[in-house]
């Protein structure tokens, strides 16, 4: 199954919608989006499946704030007497799917983004450790009345990432642990603010030195603690754009993202909701496609997250990628942009 373009959005809209003065009436036409007029926006839970259950939406503060993981809560289904770690299964083909805009803007891009990731799960003393790979990458945005594509280019190369899923009170979640992608936490070695190292490998860097930085985060791409995490000789990783701004971006990223709320049911699917919450940075920022950490999140309850089991043996990201395409997984919805996240 191939994505559709145009002709599977649904632009979601609240009143007076801002959009319609950047729309051309080809594409108004062909994404339903709003008229001049007012227009009645269908409540959120339309988007929701009628089985399950609404959640409480993020407040619209402009950051993604982590849900805290704490020791409270019983890690057990009391409603069953098999233990909810035994009645996993040991593959899992993963979608995640969110919505937001960009509020560098003016508030006029929205996006819809969706990842695909293989995960493996392993059980010890009780505790489940997942492992996953991100297999494909891939988001829409419509900005001032035009369609663009974007993702990151190589996400299979990038190595693993490891979860500790737990049950608490309101289901399955993973942790809010930070994630480095692009970068390192600590800084080399011999590495002390305002000096400078000779470093190999990193093809970016003119004369071959890197600068040691007293910033939390690196903030440029000669930042010592930035690599190339998807080895393509460019510093942390690159993001594809498809539209009219074509331009690689050279992202890092601090991901403290969760899965939330998953709810196991009966055949071993799981259903949960996604905190989108990365601190990113564009380290070639020269227009306005950089992604510069003022996206805006929609509602939880529209962020949605599918476990689907896979039978008992090895699985590749190619292997489940092939079964998405086919429409034997995660069968696509229509393309939906949320106005008024």
């Amino acid at each position: 199954m191939k994505r559709s373009g145009i002709g599977r959005i649904l632009v979601i809209c609240d009143g007076p919608v801002p959009l319609t003065r950047w729309l051309s009436p080809s594409l108004l036409a062909l994404a339903g989006a709003c008229s001049d007029a007012r227009y009645d926006s269908p409540d959120a839970s339309s988007l929701v499946d009628a089985s399950f259950p609404t959640r409480e939406a993020i407040p619209d503060t402009g950051q993604r704030p982590p849900i805290d993981i704490d020791d409270a809560g019983a890690n057990e289904d009391a409603s069953s007497s098999t233990p909810w770690h035994a009645r996993l299964a040991r593959h899992f083909a993963i979608s995640i799917r969110f919505f937001g805009k960009d509020r560098g803007l003016a508030d006029a891009a929205l996006f819809s983004h969706e990842i695909i990731h293989l995960a493996k799960l392993d059980v010890v003393a009780g505790k489940v450790s997942m492992q996953t790979l991100r297999c494909r990458d891939h988001g829409t945005g419509l900005a001032l009345g035009i369609l663009g594509e974007f993702g990151w280019s190589f996400p299979e190369k990038l190595l693993p990432q490891s979860f500790e899923l737990v049950m608490r009170a309101d289901g399955l979640r993973t942790e809010a642990a930070p994630r480095p992608i692009g970068f390192t936490l600590e800084q080399p070695a011999g590495c002390t603010p305002g000096k400078q190292l000779a470093v190999t490998g990193r093809s970016w860097l003119p004369g071959g030195s890197c600068e040691c930085s007293a910033d939390e985060l690196p903030r440029s791409a000669r930042d010592c603690r930035i690599v190339d995490e998807d080895g393509d000789g460019n510093p942390a990783i690159t993001i594809y754009r498809k539209g009219p701004i074509n331009d690689p971006e050279h992202t890092r990223l601090l991901d403290r993202s969760q899965i939330v709320q998953g709810q196991l049911a009966a055949d071993g699917s799981i259903d949960a909701l996604f905190v989108d919450n990365y601190d990113a940075l564009a380290l070639n920022c020269g227009g306005i496609s950089c992604i510069q950490n003022l996206i805006a999140s929609c509602p939880l309850e529209l962020n949605r997250v599918r476990f689907e089991p896979l039978s008992d043996r090895d699985w590749t990201c190619e292997d489940v990628l092939s079964e998405v395409d086919a429409g034997k997984l995660f069968p696509l919805p229509p393309l939906v942009f949320v106005n008024g996240c």
